[in-house]
């Protein structure tokens, strides 16, 4: 259960005039960009040539094979989907399911030189570890979640305040599943997703 609304203020009182009136606005103390991954996903989708890409993540590998992707190791194959039982690999009725890794990094906007200003922004980001790993890691594959504002790391908690929407969001793909009504290969007969994360990399 959540704990009771904290009181914290969220926005702050200023004056804009237009040079005969004023007027009072608010605006937020801290703006936390965030991009849905419904939104990513719809438009990986309309890519041509994603799908195909996708569907094929999860062929069957030799037993004995060498492993030469995080997506042939076995706690990746062997993992099972919502109900506990069957594989998440096995995708029925033209869904696609997909293991997303986490990462979390800060960077500072004025540079690490000696003399620049301390300054620490996060981003956070998905890698769809169902496209190949030449692909994957592109800007242009990539999903920048968010951006967590600066000037301080948050704590260990905020952080939690940060991923919110995200986790809000997953639990969606992983428990219903998000359908998309349109998809470049599929048309408008469109497809179901499940998507979950398993490997979380950052800093320790």
């Amino acid at each position: 259960m959540d704990n009771p609304v904290c009181g914290t203020p969220l926005v702050y009182a200023t004056k804009v005039s237009d040079g005969k009136t004023s007027r009072t606005v608010y605006k937020p103390i801290k703006v936390y960009p965030y991009r849905s991954l419904e939104g990513y996903m719809a438009s990986m989708l309309m890519k041509t040539g994603v799908e195909d890409l996708l569907e094929t993540c999860w062929q069957v590998i030799e037993s004995d094979a060498r492993w030469h992707d995080l997506m042939d190791a076995p706690a990746i194959r062997e993992f099972c989907g919502p109900d506990g039982r069957t594989p998440f690999s096995v995708q029925k009725n033209g869904e696609l399911h997909l293991i997303f890794s986490l990462y979390i990094d800060w960077f500072n906007p004025h540079t690490n030189k000696k003399g620049g200003k301390s300054h620490s922004i996060g981003g956070i980001y998905l890698a769809c570890l169902g496209l190949p790993p030449h692909l994957r890691f592109r800007p242009e594959y990539m999903c920048l979640v968010g951006v967590i504002p600066g000037p301080k790391e948050p704590s260990l908690t905020d952080i939690n305040h940060f991923l919110r929407p995200l986790v809000d969001e997953l639990l969606v793909f992983w428990h219903q599943g998000v359908f998309f009504p349109e998809t470049a290969k599929r048309g408008t007969f469109g497809r179901v997703v499940r998507a979950v994360v398993i490997p979380l990399v950052c800093d320790l």
